[in-house]
């Protein structure tokens, strides 16, 4: 084994016959670790040698702090699609939010669309949205008349109890269930 430049260099293991036992045997010698782990295998027809490139130490936790932050952009890319989509969806849908089983004159009419910002333009409308969902402002309920992010965090720890409790118990089935199929396969 010959180390030039800071690369290991061993003759043609192909075309010697040799295998990775020889090569593993060599690199212990060299103390050095199995090639697999440490370098890149180079193989040089012209030559007849076997380069191998040491390969760069990465750093501890820098592979799973690059996927946790792919995974972070890609949930706010969905967020964002999830949110204009309901935007425009909504907008799509016949008929104005006030109307209901209630006659509404035009003049209130106009004063609730000027309120609510529904008498400016569509996209005018959709930057409004999305600055007010960026700031957490989800607006005032037309059916309760109350701030919507009140009427959630009201409800919230009732859902999340009923929540926790669904997960607790498709835990306790699933484990249940493996274990069974697990026990009588086939």
């Amino acid at each position: 084994v010959i180390i030039d430049n800071g690369n290991v260099v061993v003759p043609n293991m192909k075309r010697l016959g040799l295998g990775d036992d020889w090569l593993s045997k060599q690199l212990k010698i060299a103390n050095l670790n199995h090639p697999r782990d440490v370098f890149y295998l180079s193989f040089e027809q012209d030559s007849g040698k076997t380069v191998l490139i040491p390969k760069e130490k990465k750093k501890g936790g820098s592979a799973l702090i690059r996927y946790i932050i792919k995974r972070l952009v890609y949930a706010v890319l969905t967020l964002f699609v999830l949110i204009s989509l309901t935007f425009f969806m909504m907008r799509m849908l016949p008929g104005n939010p006030f109307i209901g089983d209630k006659t509404v004159s035009a003049t209130a009419m106009a004063n609730m669309n000027a309120k609510y910002g529904l008498d400016k333009p569509v996209f005018v409308q959709y930057l409004m949205y999305m600055g007010n969902c960026l700031r957490g402002d989800l607006g005032i309920s037309i059916t309760y008349n109350r701030d919507v992010m009140t009427i959630i965090s009201e409800s919230f720890l009732v859902s999340a109890d009923l929540g926790i409790r669904a997960i607790i118990f498709a835990v306790i089935i699933g484990i249940l269930l493996g274990a069974v199929a697990a026990i009588k396969r086939g």
